[in-house]
């Protein structure tokens, strides 16, 4: 069985989960598959937008100016547009609202509205950090790390979907079953409004996953010494 290619995203991920603030936890989980393994490669770009969210109330007589989180700053993308950087939904059943304009300098947009009720904008944010890990299945504790970044950096560098200057820091071949975790430390919790199209959230790690047939014994001890304890 030859090299196939695949790619690791909200959609393709095991799990998504909410962070706790302010310290180290999964958002994102991944598991390779049986049967195979994969292998990372740091040449290969990568993509991670990981937003934010504010609820706030919204008067109803149109354009409205909206202060959002002081504890996140909204962040002026250098790769995306307004549309992806902010948006606006009816909390009631998550309409998209649209946003009319953003003031980075101020931490505020402008939504236009007729209806007097609560609005979840989602955007991207400056600060707190994001890291890519492997987990040995056996153990739980012991971690191979691919990447660790401010989420700051992430969301103001080019990261262009076909041509990303964002790449893991270290190439990494691993095992059936092994977890790959991604991780954030932020004072602010992530919104992936997953169920949505089109939104501000992405993630795409691609890889090669082979048969682990092809994979021996002693490579595989060889990779799990390559793991240490958290």
């Amino acid at each position: 069985m030859g090299r196939k290619k695949g790619i690791i995203t909200t959609a393709t991920a095991n799990a998504l989960k909410q962070n706790t603030v302010n310290q180290w936890s999964e958002v994102l989980q991944w598991k390779v598959p049986r049967g195979y393994f994969v292998q990372f490669l740091s040449a290969k770009g990568i993509n991670i937008y990981l937003p934010t969210s504010v609820t706030v109330s919204h008067g109803g007589t149109g354009e409205e100016t909206l202060d959002l989180n002081s504890n996140a700053k909204i962040v002026d993308s250098a790769s995306r547009d307004d549309d992806l950087t902010a948006r606006a939904y009816k909390v009631t059943d998550d309409t998209d609202l649209g946003i009319v304009s953003i003031d980075y300098a101020n931490n505020q947009v402008v939504v236009d509205h007729d209806n007097a009720e609560e609005v979840e904008i989602v955007y991207l944010a400056k600060g707190g950090a994001v890291r890519v890990n492997v987990y040995r299945p056996s153990s739980g504790v012991q971690t191979f790390n691919l990447f660790e970044k401010s989420l700051s950096i992430l969301h103001l560098m080019e990261q262009n979907n076909t041509d990303s200057l964002l790449t893991l820091d270290d190439p990494f071949p691993a095992p059936e079953k092994y977890l790959i975790k991604l991780e954030v430390n932020a004072p602010y919790q992530i919104e992936w409004k997953e169920e949505l199209k089109n939104n501000i959230a992405h993630v795409s790690i691609p890889f090669r996953k082979q048969d682990m047939s092809r994979l021996s014994q002693q490579a595989v001890d060889r990779i799990n010494r390559l793991f240490v304890s958290k």
